[in-house]
């Protein structure tokens, strides 16, 4: 009777830190979990530990579609995803289990997973500068401000300054050339003129200008546009709140426009990576075993999905490259594979002596 007891008042608290490794495929996991004996607590804990570490990586890479999917997988199935878990610290009793842990995911098999149900994924995490000027008034009738003190919405986005895995959040800073370039008018306005300055002088990739003000009595209303996308187009947003504890609200308000951007970025890369792009590239090399080992470095970048020598004579190789993603990001991946590139018009340059990198002509 007494276990009978137990496994029913058994339970399990999890939560995950993605900050506490720099690895985007390991999460950091905090288990308290209760059973009738220790053995049985430990297990429930790694058991849930495992879906939900995977769970958060899927979340990071993948829409949800990919999130829809993992759900459905018995435990069995999970643990196939599960390349380490690694044990920070751990506290043992008769009925109880609590525990810091390492998970670690196995990336190519959930990579083919995802393949293999036709859901495009993240291949190369890039985190983009995103320079936020946030707008506010009481009333959407009322005058907005930006750099004024009484501008709390402003406050709020200099107090939460976290990043994700995709995106730098820059709240502007009160400069005396942002302060020259732009004000809530022109903000509004999505002035390209002071908004293209604006990503010259904070080094942002794209400007969010998010606009608020109060819900009627209770809440905020926030449109955000992005300048980067090229349109006039904007996003609004209801967060619900009490208006007379400001801090909670406004520090609710900041979480759900990050989660929104950092989805939104999310989309544009997955889209992005999942559009396959033709290069053609040249190499200069000394014999065949040369030739040989700087094929294979290409063909070992996940990026490039195929490597064909179109052409070779006179110990000039030329490769037909299909690649998805940006041509940056197929630089970066060259360079880091100390492959050096001198872009030209119509194909690469391919080198792997020192020298200058990543010249256009």
């Amino acid at each position: 009777m007494l276990n009978k007891i137990l496994i029913t008042l058994g339970l399990i608290c999890f939560s995950l830190n993605a900050s506490a490794s720099s690895n985007l495929y390991t999460i950091t996991a905090s288990v308290d979990a209760t059973d009738i004996n220790s053995s049985k607590a430990q297990q429930r804990a790694m058991t849930e530990a495992n879906r939900g570490a995977l769970l958060q990586v899927v979340s990071k890479i993948a829409p949800q579609a990919a999130m829809d999917k993992i759900s459905t997988l018995s435990d069995a199935e999970i643990l196939n995803f599960i390349k380490e878990v690694s044990i920070i610290s751990e506290k043992v009793s008769d009925i109880r289990y609590l525990a810091e842990l390492d998970v670690t995911i196995n990336d190519k098999i959930l990579k083919a997973y995802l393949d293999e149900k036709n859901i495009s994924s993240i291949n190369n995490i890039t985190t983009s500068n995103v320079l936020i000027i946030p707008t506010f008034r009481e009333f959407e009738t009322e005058a907005p401000l930006l750099w004024e003190d009484e501008n709390i919405w402003r406050q709020a986005w200099e107090a939460n300054s976290e990043t994700t895995e995709l995106v730098n959040f820059i709240s502007i800073p009160l400069t005396g050339a942002n302060y020259a370039s732009i004000d809530a008018k022109k903000a509004l306005e999505l002035n390209g003129v002071a908004f293209d300055k604006l990503l010259r002088l904070n080094g942002a990739d794209d400007i969010y200008l998010v606009d608020a003000y109060y819900d009627g009595i209770e809440g905020l209303i926030v449109k955000i546009h992005s300048y980067g996308s090229g349109t006039n187009a904007f996003e609004t947003i209801k967060i619900s709140g009490d208006r007379s504890v400001p801090s909670e609200l406004f520090h609710k308000a900041t979480q759900t426009i990050k989660n929104t951007i950092n989805e939104k970025q999310k989309d544009r890369i997955i889209k992005e990576d999942s559009t396959e792009n033709h290069t053609v590239a040249m190499y200069s090399y000394k014999n065949l075993k040369d030739l040989i080992y700087v094929e294979n470095k290409l063909k070992n970048i996940p990026q490039i999905k195929n490597v064909i020598i179109d052409a070779s004579s006179n110990n000039q190789a030329q490769f037909k490259i299909t690649y998805t993603g940006s041509s940056e990001k197929l630089l970066q991946s060259l360079e880091s594979k100390s492959l050096h590139t001198i872009v030209k018009d119509s194909f690469i340059i391919i080198s792997k002596n020192s020298g200058v990198q990543n010249v256009k002509k």
